[in-house]
């Protein structure tokens, strides 16, 4: 039943494809996954694991080589490439292989390469309050796990895992909400000198700059709501985020710098954010636009119309909201549901193209 349906709903209406590459660290074995997403004829929202299997261990990880596994796989679920969007990290190898498919970036890969560029032990060499602050906290946490003093903090103390996203913000925010029993703990231990690199204002400042990101990307990763339309609005909210404020201290004045830099250089938006922002009721103003950047939105809007809908509207078109009733009142269109699906394929989170609908075309019981 599953795979009538899924080629079906693919091939007739389109959808989205998203797929990840790891190696297993024990044995050194690469896998590979490859997940569909669609809206069935009952109007759900479904993702479907196509596949996880072993990367060939003689074949290298080129492009070529992903594409030939990726079109072998839909191949064997009669999916046609032609009808999907690929969502996928910006890899040179992924790239190369998405060359000549339709493809978009994971809005929260980009978010994930932003802090680790950012956190780079070379990027934070002229930052050594924040370098010692991240090691010291780490340390930490390894005592008292190690010890078994966790029993006596209300809340559990978190560990970095560079390969699960936010955790460095877990552990920093840990360590927060316990600094005062922490304290406590080592100083009847005599033991304050583990407490060296900790300082609580630079703490509560990075725990704050963080905390921005992690609301970003889980709310960007969301599998059952609409999301296309949330990386133009969060992108600038980042921005504002890294934007110096005066009782931030020096480092934190450095590391939002930087980190600005690297949001414009590798938070890539794509015409359809835009797009799917201005169709997005809350959104349609875009009011974080400035009016230059609003008309190419509705220029990007207007090339994914119809020709009909087009020719059906009038010159005042181009107004703010006009385009969007032409491409609403001339057509019906239904947006089901105009979002990025982000799903997690290890841990890997991803983008759903839009699904546009006309109500004449839909024919499903």
């Amino acid at each position: 039943m599953v795979k009538p349906e899924l080629s079906d709903c693919l091939n007739k209406w389109g959808g989205a494809v998203t797929t990840d590459m790891w190696t297993e660290c024990y044995t050194q074995a690469s896998y590979i996954t490859v997940t569909a997403h669609y809206i069935s004829c009952d109007w759900n929202l479904t993702e479907r694991v196509l596949a996880t299997r072993e990367f060939d261990p003689d074949l290298r990880h080129t492009g070529a080589n992903i594409k030939q596994v990726l079109t072998s796989i839909l191949d064997e679920f009669g999916v046609d490439v032609e009808k999907v969007i690929f969502v996928t990290d910006r890899g040179a190898n992924m790239l190369a292989a998405m060359k000549n498919f339709k493809q978009i970036s994971c809005a929260d890969h980009m978010l994930n390469t932003v802090l680790t560029h950012l956190f780079e032990d070379k990027a934070l060499e002229d930052c050594p309050g924040i370098s010692s602050l991240l090691s010291a906290s780490k340390q930490i946490v390894r005592y008292f796990k190690k010890t078994g003093l966790m029993r006596h903090l209300p809340t559990s103390l978190k560990q970095e895992v560079c390969t699960r996203w936010n955790t460095m913000f877990y552990l920093l925010e840990s360590v927060l909400k316990n600094l005062t029993e922490i304290e406590h703990i080592l100083q009847t231990r005599n033991e304050m000198f583990r407490m060296t690199g900790i300082d609580k204002k630079l703490l509560e400042n990075l725990v704050a700059f963080l905390e921005v990101f992690r609301v970003a990307s889980v709310e960007m990763e969301a599998t059952k709501v609409p999301t296309l339309h949330l990386p133009l609005p969060w992108y600038h909210k980042i921005v504002q985020n890294c934007e110096v404020k005066q009782q931030d201290v020096s480092e934190m004045t450095l590391l939002k710098s930087r980190a600005l830099q690297l949001v414009k250089s590798k938070f890539i938006l794509e015409p359809v954010h835009h797009v799917a922002s201005v169709l997005n009721p809350k959104m349609k103003n875009l009011r974080m636009l400035s009016d230059e950047e609003k008309e190419r939105v509705y220029n990007a809007l207007r090339a994914m119309l119809p020709a009909e809908a087009v020719s059906s509207g009038t010159s005042e078109d181009s107004a703010t909201g006009k385009v969007i009733s032409a491409f609403r009142d001339s057509i019906s269109v239904m947006c089901l549901p105009l979002h990025c699906i982000l799903c997690r394929v290890h841990r890997c989170c991803v983008l759903y193209f839009p699904l546009l609908f006309c109500r004449h075309s839909l024919n499903c019981s």
